[in-house]
C-alpha cells in the first residue's frame, strides 16, 4: 500500500514542470498544473443572469452566522466587479478539479487541505455502498490516490458544492504537511536549499537541474529540511503557478466561472454538510446496501489522527531514504521523528508539554520502525491522553498564532494580495490570527 501511495506526489512532480527563476538572488519554486477539463458550467441558485442591485465592497469582517442565500449571494455579487475580472485574468495559474459522482449527481471541486479527504470518503461510499467499509478504513493518501472514471460536471447536476477554508489556517496547514513533514519533497528541500543553506550562491549555472543536482549529491534528501513558514509563504506568494494545495480556493474552484449551489466552510461543515448527506440520502434510499450505511463525516483526531500521521509520515520517509540510498546516523534518525512528534503536537492530536519519546519510534539499530509497531506503542503510553475537543482547539490556535507573530508584514500584504478573493468572497476576517 505504501508503494502505491508514494507515486501520488511523484507523478505530480512528473506531470508539471519544477520551474527556477533568479531575480535579485532569490529563487522562487513552483509547480505547473495547468488543467486540460473543460468544466461546464454548474447549477446555481441564483444565476449571475439576474439583476443583482450594487452592493458596496464587502468588509474583510468574518461572515459568521450567514444563510446560504446570503454567501452565494455575496458571492455572485463580487463575480460581477470588474476588478474581480481583471484578478482571474493576471493571477497565478492552478489546477482546478471539479468532478462528478456520476450515480448520485454529485458535483464537487476537490479543495486540498479544506476537509477534502473526509469530503471525498463520504461520496465514495455514497457512490460504491457496496465498498463502504474499504473506503472507511482506506488510508487519506491512498484515498486521493484512488482512480475512477469521471467526468466534466454537466450544467445541472443534482447537487454541486465545494469547501472553503479560512486562507490562514489553510496556508498553515498545508506548510506543516507538505513543507515541514516535507510530503512535497522536492519543495521542500529546495526551498531550505534556497532561503536556508543559500546554495544559488555556489553554483555557476543556476538552474533547476543544477540546483537538484547539487542537493542530492551533497545528501540534503537524507536530512530533514528547514525552510520556515515565511519561507513558504514567500515562495507562495511570488509563484507564477501554484499548486492546488495552497492556491487560493477562489482560484481552484472559480465560482464565477463554474458556479455551485452551495459553499460550505470548514469551520460550519459538521453542520453545513448535513444538508448534503440528506441529499445523499433521498438520492439512494433505494439502494438496500446504502439503507444498512451509516453515513456521516469520519474525522482524524485522538487514535486515529495519530495512526494516520504515523502512517503516511512513515511511508513518506521510507521511500524517500531507498530512493537517495541514504545512510542514516542517530542524529538525523531523531531529527525525522522529532519532527512528527512536533506535528502531532500542532495538530492538536498529543498535548504540548509532552517530551518526545525516542523509544516509540526505535527500530533495530537506525533502520525505521514500522508505523504498525509505532501505533500499536502508542496505546500502552499513559501520558497521552487524547485532548477534548475544546482543549485540541485551543492548542492548535496557538500554534497558529505564534506562526503568524513570526510572519513580517510585508510578506503578509502579498499573500492577503494573492487571497484577497478568498477572504472577500468567504466572508473571512483580513487581520491575520491573534
Amino acid at each position: 500500500m505504501s508503494r502505491l501511495w508514494t507515486k501520488l506526489p511523484r507523478r505530480d512532480v512528473r506531470n508539471s514542470v519544477l520551474a527556477v527563476f533568479i531575480t535579485s538572488g532569490l529563487i522562487f519554486l513552483s509547480y505547473i498544473t495547468i488543467s486540460k477539463d473543460n468544466v461546464q458550467s454548474s447549477r446555481f441558485p441564483l444565476k449571475h443572469e439576474e439583476s443583482f442591485a450594487t452592493s458596496p465592497p464587502m468588509p474583510f469582517k468574518e461572515q459568521r452566522h450567514e444563510s446560504m442565500y446570503d454567501r452565494v449571494t455575496r458571492v455572485a455579487n463580487i463575480c460581477r466587479k470588474p476588478d474581480t475580472k481583471y484578478y482571474f485574468k493576471t493571477a497565478p495559474i492552478t489546477d482546478s478539479r471539479h468532478f462528478l459522482y456520476n450515480i448520485t449527481g454529485v458535483c464537487s471541486c476537490t479543495v486540498p487541505k479544506a476537509a477534502s479527504t473526509s469530503m471525498k470518503r463520504l461520496l465514495l461510499m455514497a457512490e460504491f455502498p457496496e465498498k463502504a467499509d474499504t473506503f472507511w478504513n482506506m488510508p487519506g493518501n491512498l484515498l486521493h490516490a484512488y482512480k475512477r472514471d469521471t467526468e466534466s460536471c454537466t450544467d445541472n447536476p443534482g447537487f454541486s458544492f465545494f469547501v472553503t477554508r479560512n486562507p490562514y489556517e489553510r496556508l498553515y496547514s498545508a506548510y506543516i504537511d507538505k513543507i515541514f513533514l516535507e510530503k512535497f519533497e522536492d519543495v521542500a528541500v529546495l526551498l531550505d536549499a534556497v532561503y536556508v543553506k543559500k546554495v544559488y550562491s555556489h553554483l555557476i549555472t543556476r538552474t533547476t537541474s543544477a540546483l537538484l543536482a547539487y542537493t542530492r549529491a551533497h545528501g540534503y534528501y537524507c536530512q530533514v529540511a528547514n525552510a520556515s513558514f515565511e519561507h513558504f509563504l514567500n515562495f507562495v506568494a511570488n509563484a507564477k503557478h501554484i499548486d492546488p494545495h495552497y492556491s487560493p480556493v477562489s482560484l481552484l474552484c472559480n465560482p464565477c466561472a463554474h458556479p455551485v449551489n452551495y459553499i460550505f466552510k470548514q469551520e460550519n461543515l459538521e453542520r453545513e454538510s448535513e444538508t448534503l448527506v440528506d441529499y445523499l440520502r433521498e438520492t439512494l434510499q433505494s439502494n438496500a446496501t446504502f439503507k444498512d450505511m451509516e453515513l456521516h463525516l469520519p474525522n482524524y483526531i485522538g487514535n486515529s489522527g495519530i495512526s494516520h500521521h504515523i502512517q503516511t509520515y512513515h511511508d513518506v520517509w521510507k521511500m524517500r531514504l531507498m530512493r537517495n540510498h541514504c545512510k542514516l546516523n542517530t542524529v538525523s534518525y531523531r531529527e525525522i521523528w522529532e519532527r512528527l512528534w512536533q506535528s502531532l503536537k500542532i495538530s492538536g492530536n498529543i498535548n504540548e508539554t509532552l517530551e518526545f519519546k525516542p523509544k516509540l519510534f526505535q527500530g533495530k539499530g537506525i533502520i525505521l520502525k514500522s508505523p504498525e509497531r509505532i501505533i500499536k506503542d502508542f496505546k500502552f503510553v499513559e501520558e497521552l491522553p487524547v485532548l477534548s475537543k475544546e482543549a485540541r482547539a485551543r492548542q492548535r490556535r496557538k500554534f497558529l498564532v505564534e506562526a503568524y507573530s513570526k510572519v513580517s508584514a510585508s510578506t503578509l500584504k502579498k499573500i492577503q494580495k494573492l487571497f484577497r478573493l478568498d477572504f472577500e468572497m468567504f466572508g473571512y476576517d483580513l487581520q491575520p490570527p491573534i
